[in-house]
């Protein structure tokens, strides 16, 4: 398989960066709908919510990383005989996942910042709240920050209704070309 795409497919970078999100979404959604299930105060949902923010730190790093290489290497081209509603539907839809991959993390983070705490990544490093907190502003942010997340969970929906019923309702090569090739016995 090819490093880069080509007209027909996705090669191996496209493909690793996009499963590697899909299970960025997971966890960071994981973490959070988990987190309620425990009490304010309780370790274990403290835990839960530095994870969720630690991910959401490495889903900024990898969405900009992602948009680099989509920036390098485009996407394949391979739209012929698609309708064009569906053409610009799909393009519609991957600006909007794209959107979100920057927005989320970036206004979870500002909101956290801004209420003055600070955000550890796993560990590694912390990024310190701001001094002067501005705690309005901040609830503003995460409200802005969940709206997205609910809307991004009809995206991802359609993201993937859609992927499956041209694998299975139009018989075609869409879902395949962001999966790995199957080698011939």
């Amino acid at each position: 398989m090819s490093l880069r795409n080509t007209p027909e497919r996705y090669g191996a970078v496209a493909q690793t960066f996009h499963w590697i999100t899909l299970v960025l979404f997971v966890a960071l959604y994981a973490a959070m709908e988990l987190k309620g299930f425990w009490p304010k105060g309780d370790p274990v949902r403290d835990a839960l919510g530095a994870t969720h923010k630690a991910l959401g730190v490495l889903m900024f790093a990898v969405a900009a990383a992602r948009l680099g290489w989509r920036w390098f290497d485009a996407a394949p081209s391979d739209l012929a005989g698609m309708p064009a509603w569906q053409a610009k539907s799909a393009h519609g839809m991957h600006l909007a996942l794209y959107a979100a991959m920057v927005l989320m993390p970036v206004s979870g983070l500002l909101a956290t910042l801004m209420f003055g705490r600070e955000v550890s990544v796993f560990g590694l490093f912390a990024i310190p709240g701001f001094a002067v907190p501005d705690k309005e502003l901040a609830k503003t942010v995460i409200g802005a920050h969940e709206l997205i997340a609910n809307a991004l969970y009809f995206v991802i929906g359609a993201h993937a209704l859609a992927a499956l019923w041209h694998h299975w309702m139009q018989k075609d090569d869409t879902l395949a070309r962001m999966l790995p090739e199957q080698r011939s016995r």
